[in-house]
């Protein structure tokens, strides 16, 4: 019993430790853009314009963040990006990440979606790194949508 008493002591702790920020939330970051940066014949490397939403009363200071992105549910491309920059409380900015992808694997993806359907499902993962998050970790994103093939091929 006085281990059962113990345990929900500990977890309660643990529970009030993540409120203990005074209510800190996660910033939200949403894809924006994607334009061709650079393109050979086996890879292409893409800008990614990440909108980033700080709801807190403070500052965020980015370090850098990783991002992955995935079409149709299998990863095609990868980036790194070391820019930092302040998001102001209760407001947003925009940083740009590189994401590099294998020809094939894109090309393999697009003919998959053109052949089953007429929309090509997207993700983007990843982290920022924040100099001041709490309990100093990563702060994971998440953002998905479709692309319309028609649109995109007739550059709507």
């Amino acid at each position: 019993m006085r281990q059962l008493v113990v345990g929900l002591v500990i977890a309660a702790m643990l529970a009030g430790c993540s409120l203990l920020p005074g209510g800190v939330k996660e910033p939200q970051v949403t894809l924006r853009n994607i334009g061709l940066r650079d393109a050979t014949l086996l890879s292409q490397d893409f800008v990614l314009d990440l909108k980033v939403d700080n709801p807190n009363d403070f500052d965020l200071d980015v370090l850098g963040s990783d991002v992955e992105i995935s079409l149709n549910g299998e990863s095609v491309a990868r980036g790194l990006s070391n820019q930092a920059l302040r998001v102001p409380q209760y407001g947003s900015t925009t940083m740009q990440v590189v994401a590099s992808t294998r020809m094939l694997t894109a090309i393999r993806q697009l003919l998959v979606g053109t052949m089953q359907q007429q929309q090509i499902d997207y993700e983007v993962d990843g982290h920022l790194r924040v100099k001041n998050s709490f309990l100093g970790r990563p702060i994971p994103f998440h953002h998905s949508g479709e692309v319309d093939l028609e649109s995109l091929v007739m550059g709507r």
